[in-house]
């Protein structure tokens, strides 16, 4: 038996990433295959020019009653880790363009993803720029949805 109305978590990943790929289609963004986690650490040579990674590190459920038939009402964090490579000359209008993009970005995972049983709202930025030039931006937003339980 399954809870009607209830999404995964992967698949509120696999959402939100395809959003955001169709989002920035034709501007020469990928997803990297590297897991969210792990994507801009340094560990490894995992960094492109304009690619991202989505991932889900936590859920938690709102206080109150949750049966099995019924589902558990939860809200899942949403990280998404961009990278944007500053070009090494003018990069205050290449800073401009990124920020430009993280906007892109937002509005992407935001339109696609919200439906009737899931609704993901942006919660805050980042976009430290390392000594390379790499701007490495994190977007946090959390999704509300209906966890199966059974």
């Amino acid at each position: 038996m399954s809870t009607p109305g209830a999404v995964a978590v992967a698949t509120i990943r696999q959402r939100v990433s395809a959003a955001i790929l169709a989002a920035m289609t034709g501007d020469g963004w990928q997803q990297s295959p590297i897991p969210a986690d792990q994507f801009g650490t340094g560990e490894g040579d995992n960094l492109l020019h304009k690619s991202y990674a989505v991932g889900c590190p936590s859920t938690s459920a709102f206080a109150g009653r949750a049966r099995v038939v019924e589902g558990s009402l939860c809200e899942t964090t949403v990280l998404v880790r961009w990278a944007y490579n500053l070009a090494a000359l003018d990069q205050l209008t290449d800073y401009d363009a990124a920020l430009g993009v993280e906007g892109a970005l937002i509005v992407g995972a935001m339109d696609a993803t919200n439906s009737a049983n899931l609704k993901v709202v942006y919660v805050s930025s980042i976009r430290p720029v390392d000594d390379q030039g790499w701007m490495m931006g994190e977007i946090t937003l959390r999704a509300l949805h209906l966890f199966a339980l059974n």
